[in-house]
C-alpha cells in the first residue's frame, strides 16, 4: 500500500564533537557502523507523533511492501525577487562544503535513530573535485547519507520511503556534500545530477530550475561558476 506525506527541509543539528575521518574504505564493501549510526540522528523527524511508525502498525498484514512517498510542497517565492536557475546553484554551491563527482557503490539502509524515518549511507569513489573546503581528493572513497531507502520489516513484507531521488551503484553522479563532524563524512546537501562525460542531467521530480542549470552549464560549467562565487552574503545570512 502506498501513503503520501508532505514534509518541510531537513535541518540537521550542529556537530557536539568530531573525530577522524575514515581513511579506507572499499567501493564494494560495507558502510562502517560506526558512520552509519552517526548519520542515524540526522534523519529524525523530530514530530510529536511518530507517523512511520504509525503507517507501519496499521498496515494490513497482507500487503507486501508499504510505500511512502514524499511530495515536494508549494514554492513561494518574492515577485521582486524571483528565482532563476543561476540563484539556484549558487545556493546549492554555498550550501556545500564539497562539490565533487562521484562513483556509486555498496549502500546501506537504516530506520533513523527515533526510528521515525529511513535514510540510506552510499558508499562512493571521488572522480573529481569541484570545491573543497574539507580534505577529499580524486581517488578518496567516501560514505554520502541520503533521506528515504528500503528497508526489510520481516521475510514478508518491505518498506520503501521515497524521498528524493536516490543514485544507482555504478553511475556517476555530482553532488553537493555537506561535512558530519561526527562521522568524518558527508550528506548530500542539494540536488543530484547524473554525469555522462560534460553532460549534466538532474534527478527526480520536474523541476524548471535544476533543468535550466542542466541546459546551460556543462560540468566544467559548473566548476568555473563554483570558484567565481565568494558566498559571503551566504555565511552572513547563515550567521543571522
Amino acid at each position: 500500500m502506498r501513503y503520501y506525506v508532505l514534509v518541510g527541509l531537513l535541518f540537521c543539528s550542529s556537530a557536539l564533537y568530531s573525530q577522524d575521518p575514515i581513511t579506507e574504505l572499499d567501493l564494494s564493501g560495507k558502510v562502517p557502523a560506526a558512520v552509519h549510526a552517526a548519520h542515524a540522528k540526522l534523519f529524525n523527524k523530530d514530530q510529536p507523533i511518530n507517523s512511520l511508525q504509525w503507517l507501519i502498525a496499521k498496515d494490513s498484514p497482507s500487503n507486501k511492501e508499504i510505500s511512502v512517498v514524499v511530495g515536494s510542497g508549494l514554492m513561494f517565492f518574492d515577485p521582486k525577487d524571483p528565482p532563476t536557475p543561476e540563484k539556484r546553484l549558487k545556493r546549492m554551491v554555498c550550501s556545500a562544503d564539497n562539490i565533487a563527482v562521484v562513483l556509486i557503490g555498496e549502500s546501506e539502509s537504516s530506520f533513523s535513530n527515533q526510528r521515525d524515518w529511513v535514510y540510506t549511507d552510499y558508499l562512493a569513489k571521488v572522480s573529481r573535485v569541484i570545491k573543497q573546503q574539507k580534505p577529499i581528493d580524486t581517488g578518496h572513497i567516501i560514505v554520502i547519507g541520503l533521506a528515504g531507502g528500503e528497508l526489510e520489516l520481516s521475510p514478508e513484507k518491505r518498506l520503501k520511503v521515497d524521498d528524493g531521488p536516490r543514485p544507482e551503484k555504478g553511475k556517476e553522479y555530482l553532488m553537493f556534500l555537506r561535512y558530519v563532524p561526527e562521522s568524518g563524512q558527508y550528506i548530500n546537501s542539494g540536488a543530484l545530477f547524473r554525469v555522462d562525460g560534460e553532460l549534466l542531467s538532474p534527478l527526480g521530480e520536474h523541476d524548471v530550475f535544476l533543468e535550466g542549470i542542466g541546459n546551460k552549464y556543462s560540468l566544467t560549467g559548473v566548476a568555473e561558476f563554483a570558484s567565481d562565487q565568494s558566498c559571503e552574503e551566504h555565511k552572513q545570512r547563515q550567521v543571522q
